[in-house]
């Protein structure tokens, strides 16, 4: 999730400027802020509520298929406020996942090996830290609404895998 989260971060602006036809520092600065509280929301409201034990197969499926469907409406956003709403629910859903996978990693892992599961998870998001940044070059090259669909069409199948191999 977080190459999604720079992709995301590094083509908002460029696509705000693309929607309104100029440089939109104001929009991309209420995107901005929209996204942070959505993220803390997502952290202490969505994640703690929804995302129990016995539910984790569900809720994590389900999220991740509202967010393919927030990246559609990315790939279609032909407002700012469309787009504006769009980068919002994507970012409280991100953020809802993050103690969520942590915890699956920490439950899933035996005790003597969570030290190195975690170390793989941070060299993952790590990677992340050059996959997110080259991928949005290559959205804004290409096409930033095939690029989004993408996206979209990945989370359906993670969602997928979430549902079909999660305990």
């Amino acid at each position: 999730t977080v190459a999604l989260v720079q992709v995301l971060r590094i083509t908002t602006p460029i696509a705000l400027r693309a929607i309104e036809g100029q440089d939109a520092p104001g929009l991309t600065g209420i995107a901005f802020t929209l996204g942070g509280l959505a993220s803390a929301a997502g952290v202490f409201l969505i994640s703690a509520r929804y995302f129990r034990l016995g539910h984790l197969r569900g809720a994590l499926a389900a999220c991740i298929l509202v967010t393919a469907a927030a990246y559609l409406l990315l790939a279609a956003a032909g407002s700012a406020p469309l787009y504006v709403l769009a980068f919002a629910l994507i970012s409280l859903l991100h953020a809802a996942t993050i103690p969520t996978i942590n915890m699956l990693i920490a439950f899933n892992t035996l005790p003597a090996r969570r030290g190195t599961a975690f170390g793989l998870a941070s060299s993952a998001q790590a990677f992340s830290f050059v996959l997110g940044p080259m991928t949005a070059a290559l959205f804004v090259a290409t096409s930033m609404s095939a690029g989004f669909s993408a996206i979209a069409l990945l989370c359906v199948a993670l969602a997928a895998l979430a549902h079909w191999n999660l305990r």
